[in-house]
């Protein structure tokens, strides 16, 4: 009989500063993989690594990290009452990943004294708008994107009560 090896377990915590390289790595990917084929080329190129790891570099500090083992396979970042990002690696998803990320970006705001929270993602993001909706978030507006393909989106608004009531029903951990 094969004695198993044992898997990485999943650690959440706060991104540090130097966890911002392989935070770009994660965010660049999973941007490519969401809107790459959704926008003009030109568009697609101006998100190269160096701007995603610029943009990150500027949130980094206001987000958390999903770790398996030494690998960053998920991000969350807010500004203000907003959830900015929420990245997870594709091969991790549909694990509670994204869901943790977004209980621990939701107890923030909550412990920072905001009473609701928004989040936005395109119509096409079908991951992000099921995970928001199994979350209890409920679109409040929709703007009408051209991807400039000829193509249009729209640009969905999302808002969730921080309530102590909702707080109860969350768990934290995948």
């Amino acid at each position: 009989m094969r004695t198993p090896i044992p898997l990485p377990r999943l650690d959440l915590r706060r991104a540090r500063p130097d966890d911002t390289p392989a935070v770009a790595s994660l965010v660049h990917d999973v941007w490519h993989e969401t809107y790459g084929r959704a926008l003009p080329r030109p568009v697609v190129l101006t998100h190269s690594a160096a701007h995603v790891a610029e943009e990150v570099a500027l949130r980094v500090g206001h987000g958390w990290v999903a770790c398996v083992g030494e690998r960053i396979v998920g991000y969350c970042a807010t500004a203000a009452n907003c959830v900015e990002d929420l990245w997870v690696a594709r091969r991790y998803r549909r694990r509670g990943i994204g869901r943790a990320l977004l209980a621990l970006a939701l107890a923030d705001l909550r412990e920072r004294g905001y009473q609701s929270a928004q989040a936005g993602c395109e119509d096409f993001n079908a991951p992000a708008r099921e995970l928001l909706a199994r979350e209890g978030w409920t679109v409040i507006g929709r703007e009408p994107v051209d991807l400039g393909t000829g193509r249009l989106a729209n640009a969905l608004l999302y808002a969730r009560s921080l309530n102590a009531a909702t707080a109860a029903a969350e768990v934290p951990s995948p």
